[in-house]
């Protein structure tokens, strides 16, 4: 219908815009869309090569983007997504490579080529941002995920074509927790989403006072065996409330944010006792 619909969390109609066209608002395949902080729309126009930006209501705000391969241009945009500090990056399709921009379409950098080692893609469609700014792509032709730095730095890669691995995975999405989900086209007649574990870059270290690494003990992510005896009791609560400023400095927040407010404070601590 070459158009956008915004509806409320639980599926009523709000508002929409679009048309089929080259024109401002309008498009030709609009594929992935991207909310940033303030609340603006970051849509791709595939068949005209653009990425289009409105306010959250639909007025249109400013485009960018031309058929081409040179720094700003596309073939074929499809994914897009936008970090915490407003940067947009978008999967540059059929120029295999993802290209970063600030919010208003300035270029910053480009990363990829057509290939199948790292920091290489076939046909990378999803792409993902997370709360610390890694980037994930689901790199399709070759059946897996890779994750990188916000500036294009490969950190690690998963997935093989099998079951339990992946066939296709085109899109792509990152919770407050760090999992990851990941829709996977096998064909018109199996497709699926799956879930992966948090891939913090920083790993977590040993807490002092404790005795082990600690765990996520229901494998979401969170780190409540804190103490790493691989269970989940009185003792994690004690050390949490002890260590929570060292906790804060030396840990990746997010794995031990149990409330999902952003920071460690006491409201964790009481949340993490009451799943005792």
């Amino acid at each position: 219908n070459n158009r956008i619909q915004k509806f409320t969390s639980n599926g009523t109609f709000l508002t929409k815009w679009g048309a089929r066209g080259s024109g401002d608002g309008q498009f030709s395949y609009p594929s992935g869309i991207a909310v940033d902080s303030a609340g603006n729309v970051y849509v791709t126009d595939v068949s005209n090569n653009q990425i289009q930006k409105f306010t959250s209501n639909g007025t249109f705000l400013t485009k960018w983007g031309t058929d081409g391969s040179e720094d700003g241009q596309f073939y074929h945009p499809v994914g897009i997504a936008a970090d915490n500090a407003g940067n947009v990056y978008v999967t540059d399709v059929n120029n295999y490579r993802v290209q970063k921009f600030t919010s208003n379409g300035t270029f910053l950098t480009k990363w990829g080529t057509d290939g199948s080692e790292d920091g290489q893609f076939d046909l990378p469609f999803g792409v993902a941002v997370d709360n610390t700014g890694s980037v994930y792509v689901a790199d399709y032709g070759n059946n897996r995920v890779q994750k990188f730095t916000s500036d294009g730095t490969h950190v690690t890669t998963w997935g093989t074509n099998g079951s339990g691995q992946s066939y296709g995975p085109h899109g792509i999405a990152v919770d407050s927790a760090g999992n990851v989900y990941v829709t996977d086209y096998v064909s018109e007649h199996e497709s699926f989403v799956q879930k992966f574990a948090n891939q913090n870059v920083s790993p977590v270290k040993l807490v002092p006072g404790g005795i082990g690494i600690p765990t996520s003990t229901n494998h979401n992510g969170k780190y409540d065996d804190v103490n790493g005896n691989d269970a989940l009791d009185f003792n994690d609560v004690v050390l949490y409330f002890n260590q929570m400023d060292w906790i804060a400095d030396n840990e990746p927040v997010a794995s031990f944010d149990f409330n999902g407010n952003g920071k460690i404070d006491i409201n964790d601590v009481v949340l993490l006792f009451n799943t005792l």
